[in-house]
Order: structure tokens, then C-alpha cells, then sequence
């Protein structure tokens, strides 16, 4: 472009309004303007900003002071003058501008993992409070006991504060039973009327959760070609849609466990030996855990999650979430802990916490095993929702994607001239 097709400003007139909308386009579709003055650099940058774009501006002198002051990013290069240093956000300390592209390129890879946090963290937010919520109106686990012991009550091994006597058919075992089963621990202790995890188990699992959340922080990301803009819509829904995913597989999961006393139920389907309630919260603190640590996998990419490797910090601090969870399931050892509120009023001592009992190792296969399905499931589905936002254009997705498109495939363009040219100028 040449000054000519560019405005002007005389000395105290007010920017136009307009400026954006009258010259955006001249400016957007331009590579470059030669013989500017300096009034032409501030209304280039003002005419981007009306634009609604997030302008950058470089500049050594005096003349470059009122554009570097008006840029969002105003960066003042090695050897420029106070006004100019003053006047600007940056100021680079050595020659050359290859700094600035660093500094563009970190950014972006800060962006990535921005969005990918945000997606982790509300569909691990949904994951359990959704799961809670919904757990604590809609699942009685006393409400399974009544039932089971009333439709085979001639077969079920009573529980130890109704009736500690078995009331089994002759010839009928005693580990077969329809009500839960209690452990040794267990004794004593009432079947809950809504299911929830002890506060410690809550507590540990925050505590990992935030341990792999920090890990996003050093994640492999690819920064974007072009500048992205935050498009919280589309991050929520899909966010959304992967934490919906994970709460209901948890439900289901809570469904199956307090049925595991009986034959047809799908774990005793597996082979897997029935589960005491104790066993039904360890179980479904091992589920949740795991779900949580591996959602960062299908958070962070938008392809399927094996398009990208993680850092090793990321798969570090998941596997070692991993394994503890499994191992706290197996082996609780704040089993000792627990908090009684009318014991602490009476001064009284604090019984052992009967809640959550240790699995067996086909507790935890299982458990795994139905993670891992529904951790590809979850993948999957997220692929589809991306493709469902594209296909319909939510919030502008597939256009801000094939514009950008678009910008690269020209930017290529024109590097590509430039090398041609430079090469026939060898020869």
C-alpha cells in the first residue's frame, strides 16, 4: 500500500469512529505499507483495534512513540530513544527482532495450555459434583438392602443392627446373600440412606487432582499458526460434554456395585466377588479418581488422545495418581480417621471409620477394566462433539478455522515467492 490510500489526521482533530470500518479491510488485506508518515502508523494501529484486533507495534524513534502508546503491545527495539522506551510495553535489551517471535511463539504455547486447563478442569468439576449431587438424592443404599431382602428374604444374611442371625434356606451358604454382605469392620455400622464417599477420600483425591492439574503447566502443546481468540462456548460445551460423560459412567458404575450381591448383576456377570458396602465406596473412589486423571489425556488434544504425546511431568503426575488412588483402594490407610461431630461435642472418642474397606484385586481389574472402556467412549464422543461444532459452525468455529486457513495457505504463498526469488537471485 502507499500513503495515498491511506487517512490522515490533522493536528487535534479526533480519531473518526469509523476509522476501522472505513480502512479495516485496506488494512487487513495488506501485506505491508511503504513511505508512511507517523500519523500513518497511529491510525494504522487504531484502524486494527476498531477492527477488534489485538495490534503489535515496533519502533526506535520519537515519530514511534503515539503508535507504540496506542498498541495493545507496544515494543520498543534495541538502541531507541527514551520517548520510545517509555511509550512502549517492551523493550528488547539486544539487536535483532527475532526475540519478538520467541516471545510469540511461548505465548501461544501459554494459550494451549490455558484452553486445555479450563476443559480439564470443568469437566473434572462437573465429573464431582454432578456425580454427588445426583448420588445423594437418587441412590439409597439402604433403599437397594430393603429391597433385595424383600424379594429374597428367606436368603439373605440379615444385617448386623437388624438381625444378626442368618436366616438361610437349608443348604444354602451363607456367602450367598442379596443383602450386603457386611465385613468385620463393618459390624455395627447402618447402611447408609444416601451414598457418599468419607471426607478424607475427598480430600485425597483434591489434593492429587490439583498435583495434575499443575503438570498442565509443562504440557507438550503445538502453538497456533495465527492468533487465537478465547471462545469459551465451544471450551464449556466440549468440557461439558466430556465431564457429563465421565458422570454418568460413575453413576452407572454406583448402580452396578450396590447390585453386585446379586447373581445377574453385570459384575457378578464378570466373575467378580460381590462387594460389601464398604467395598461399593472403595470402588467408586478408585472410579472417580481414575476418571480424573485420565481425562487430562482427552482434555488436552482435540484430536484422539493419542494424536500427541504428553510431557513427561504430565504422564508422571497422572501415573503417580494412578497408582496411589489404586493403592489407597486397596489398602485405606486412614482408616483410623474419622470425624463424628456428637462424638466431638461429648468429648467423646472417635470410632474407626467402617465406611470405606480395601478391594480385592478383581475389584480393582474390574474397576480398571470399566474405566478404560469408558475413558475410549469418552474420547470418541469428544471427537464427534468437536465435529458437531464445526458441521453447524457454533460460535463461529468452522469460520474462524477456514479463515485461518485461508491466512496460512497465503502466508506460505508469499514465503514461498520470497524464496523463489531469492534463489533466482543466486543464480
Amino acid at each position: 500500500g502507499t500513503p495515498e490510500n491511506l487517512p490522515s489526521l490533522s493536528p487535534g482533530e479526533p480519531i473518526p469512529p469509523t476509522l476501522g470500518r472505513d480502512f479495516g479491510p485496506l488494512v487487513e488485506e495488506s501485506d505491508g505499507f511503504a513511505q508512511v508518515f507517523p500519523e500513518h502508523k497511529f491510525l494504522l494501529v487504531e484502524a486494527l483495534r476498531q477492527r477488534g484486533h489485538t495490534c503489535g507495534m515496533t519502533g526506535d524513534g520519537v515519530n514511534d512513540a503515539p503508535a507504540l502508546k496506542k498498541a495493545d503491545v507496544g515494543i520498543a527495539v534495541e538502541g531507541a530513544t527514551d520517548a520510545a522506551r517509555a511509550a512502549a510495553d517492551l523493550v528488547l535489551t539486544a539487536p535483532g527482532l527475532s526475540v519478538i517471535v520467541d516471545a510469540i511463539v511461548v505465548s501461544r504455547c501459554i494459550f494451549q495450555r490455558m484452553k486445555n486447563y479450563v476443559i480439564y478442569r470443568v469437566a473434572c468439576t462437573i465429573q464431582l459434583l454432578l456425580f454427588f449431587f445426583i448420588a445423594v438424592f437418587a441412590f439409597h443404599p439402604d433403599a437397594y438392602d430393603a429391597a433385595h431382602q424383600a424379594a429374597f428374604g428367606a436368603h439373605t444374611y440379615r444385617l448386623p443392627l437388624s438381625d444378626t442371625s442368618a436366616a438361610v434356606a437349608e443348604g444354602l451358604p451363607l456367602n450367598i446373600s442379596y443383602g450386603f454382605a457386611m465385613s468385620e469392620h463393618e459390624v455395627g455400622l447402618a447402611i447408609p440412606s444416601s451414598f457418599n464417599l468419607p471426607v478424607i477420600a475427598l480430600v485425597v483425591i483434591v489434593i492429587l487432582n490439583d498435583a495434575t492439574i499443575i503438570s498442565i503447566a509443562y504440557d507438550h502443546v503445538k502453538p497456533s499458526a495465527l492468533p487465537e481468540r478465547w471462545n469459551l462456548p465451544v471450551l464449556f460445551t466440549v468440557a461439558g460434554w466430556i465431564g457429563g460423560i465421565a458422570c454418568f459412567s460413575s453413576l452407572l458404575l454406583l448402580h452396578w456395585a450396590l447390585n453386585s450381591q446379586d447373581p445377574s448383576s453385570p459384575i457378578r456377570a464378570c466373575g467378580v466377588e460381590p462387594l460389601t458396602y464398604g467395598q461399593v465406596v472403595a470402588m467408586m473412589y478408585l472410579k472417580i479418581s481414575l476418571s480424573d486423571w485420565w481425562t487430562i489425556f482427552a482434555a488436552r488434544t482435540q484430536g484422539p488422545f493419542y494424536s500427541r504425546a504428553p510431557s513427561r511431568i504430565v504422564f508422571a503426575a497422572a501415573s503417580t495418581a494412578t497408582l496411589l488412588s489404586t493403592l489407597f483402594s486397596c489398602v485405606w490407610p486412614f482408616q483410623d480417621i474419622r470425624f463424628d461431630e456428637a462424638a466431638y461435642l461429648e468429648h467423646e472418642p472417635q470410632e474407626l471409620d467402617g465406611q470405606l474397606i480395601g478391594l480385592r484385586s478383581s475389584h480393582v481389574v474390574f474397576t480398571w477394566a470399566y474405566t478404560i472402556i469408558w475413558f475410549l467412549v469418552q474420547d470418541g464422543c469428544k471427537l464427534a462433539m468437536y465435529k458437531l461444532l464445526h458441521h453447524y459452525d457454533v460460535c463461529g468455529i468452522r469460520t474462524e478455522a477456514e479463515a485461518n486457513a485461508a491466512r496460512v495457505a497465503k502466508n506460505k504463498a508469499i514465503l514461498n515467492q520470497a524464496h523463489n526469488v531469492l534463489a533466482a537471485s543466486r543464480v
